[in-house]
């Protein structure tokens, strides 16, 4: 919403007896005028009126001082009585705003309306305006950049704000909620900066953190003064245009390195603004600070889950982009820098190997040494157990889901109550022959002292099929049921019907329970029976 700001400044500094020079701006552009006693209002509404192309009965004009706001100027009479308070007050600084007339209406009617409803007026952004940061410790280090605090919202109440916003400005239209009068889980940020002498343990991450989801809350920007690692200044964004006083210096402690609020006016003198969609301060540390927690419970969360979250919980939206990042910087946090926990890899192997004594890693860099390949690890606890288990391996592969990809090979058994018995494990770049047999000839190293006959289960892949015949040629090799059965269901085509394939997967599993040779037999003779009938 578009107003007029009119400074007025003593006459004694002009020599002259009662007149004032105006400052009036509107929009980015400002005009200078000289006010006297005598001057009339009809004759101020035809000046603005012509140099600001404005149409006369179409804006509404209120002033303020220091002890009396939001008066009402409408004619002669208000003009006067604004001269004489100004006089007697001894103020320097007069404001006037001017608003059109339509938007006061509109906006009087909102604020009748929403004193019934519990939901939150939306204002609908310019898709241009939302140049999304991704780290808003980043972008708030640089002295006097402005971050935009005000916070997104629910999408039970929809208006459609954009010719009033983009001319005009935004108001304040009431308190906000989220659909059905549930309350955001955000409602704690409105009190996280409260008084002097306020303590941050966290330094000034935490701060920084804080202050960020504090201006969110309430609907306000702010702008970074000082924005530095032992000491922090932030202003409201309307100081300048309209003299909100609204500030806060926090610094930290030289004894415990914790950062304290040494000085605070948490007083805004400035109109509100409606809390939009999206938010330039919610960038990707500020989404990671917020869901931190569903990352540790769910590492594999995905970020179009986090952006739902953030929109149903905390009436937020965000960009893709941002709640990838965010993701990518909780991880970082939770379990530290996956690019530098390869490069501690050897580092690891020669503590494991001094500490957990008897315990079988292989670490793999290539030829020249430089360039992570593989890495096996076999436990001694696992080691020594194992020899009080069957001597059955079961063996299978999986996708390792991290920024690096891979595959992860394990082996393990199954102990009297039938539960998984963890042996032997390796990452590995696929489930190829020779990663394969990599794997075998390091479990056949810490199984070399047993003298026992292996038994392998596998899904019969055919690189495990040909590692297996390689390394251990004289063990069994079984397969899993559930692979021979998913295996035999695509060897029929979908012309054959489920009711067919149901049928041969029966007398399959009676062919493969079946206690003596000759139900074996007849089973088999079934199958080919079928299978011939099917043809024929």
């Amino acid at each position: 919403m578009m107003w007029f700001q009119i400074f007025f400044l003593d006459s004694s500094e002009l020599n002259m007896d009662d007149s004032r020079v105006a400052k009036c701006s509107y929009g980015a552009r400002t005009l200078m005028l000289i006010l006297s006693s005598t001057t009339t209002f009809d004759w101020l509404s035809n000046e603005l009126c012509s140099r600001f192309k404005l149409k006369l009965g179409h804006f509404e004009l209120r002033y303020s001082f220091t002890d009396c706001s939001n008066c009402l100027l409408e004619s002669d009479d208000d003009l006067k009585i604004m001269f004489m308070v100004c006089g007697l007050t001894k103020d320097q600084l007069i404001h006037i705003a001017v608003r059109d007339q339509a938007i006061v209406n509109y906006v009087q009617t909102v604020n009748t309306n929403i004193i019934a409803s519990p939901f939150l007026l939306e204002a609908v952004p310019n898709n241009d305006s939302f140049a999304q940061d991704e780290d808003t410790c980043k972008y708030s280090s640089q002295t006097g950049s402005i971050v935009d605090s005000t916070a997104a919202s629910s999408s039970c109440l929809s208006m459609d704000f954009d010719g009033i916003s983009s001319e005009y400005g935004n108001e304040y239209l009431g308190k906000y909620g989220s659909c059905g009068g549930r309350k955001y889980f955000s409602t704690d940020w409105e009190g996280y900066i409260t008084h002097e002498g306020q303590k941050f343990e966290g330094g000034v991450c935490e701060f920084r953190d804080k202050l960020a989801k504090y201006s969110i809350e309430n609907g306000f920007k702010m702008k970074y003064l000082k924005n530095e690692p032992r000491r922090v200044t932030a202003v409201c964004a309307k100081k300048e245009s309209n003299g909100c006083e609204w500030h806060v210096h926090a610094v930290k402690s030289n004894v415990n390195g914790f950062f304290y609020i040494k000085n605070l006016n948490n007083v805004h003198s400035c109109s509100g603004l409606i809390r939009e969609k999206r938010n330039k301060a919610m960038g990707s540390r500020l989404v990671s600070s917020i869901v931190k927690d569903k990352v540790r419970s769910n590492p594999l969360v995905r970020p179009i889950e986090m952006i739902t979250d953030l929109k149903e919980n905390y009436g937020s939206d965000i960009p893709y982009h941002v709640a990838w990042y965010g993701k990518e910087s909780a991880t970082k946090d939770l379990h530290g820098n996956e690019e530098l926990s390869y490069a501690h890899l050897p580092w690891y192997v020669n503590v494991l190997k001094a500490s957990n004594v008897g315990s079988h890693c292989v670490l793999d860099c290539g030829e020249d040494g430089s360039r992570f390949q593989r890495i096996f690890i076999c436990f001694k606890a696992s080691i020594d157990g194992f020899r009080w288990y069957r001597p059955m391996l079961f063996i299978d592969g999986t996708f390792v889901t991290n920024k690096y990809k891979g595959t992860l090979l394990g082996a393990t058994a199954k102990n009297g109550n039938k539960e998984v018995f963890p042996f032997a494990f390796a990452i590995v770049s696929g489930e190829t022959v020779d990663n394969w047999r990599w794997f075998l000839q390091r479990i056949s190293e810490v199984l070399v002292d047993e003298g026992r006959q292996l038994t392998f289960i596998s899904d019969r892949h055919g690189a495990i099929i040909d590692a297996v015949r390689s390394v251990f040629p004289a063990s069994a090799h079984g397969f899993c049921l559930y692979h021979l059965k998913e295996n035999l269901k695509k060897k029929y085509p979908h012309a054959v019907g489920s009711s067919f394939k149901d049928h041969i997967l029966w007398l399959f599993c009676k062919l493969l329970y079946a206690p003596t040779v000759e139900e074996y037999q007849d089973s088999l003779k079934k199958i080919k029976r079928s299978w011939r009938f099917k043809n024929n």
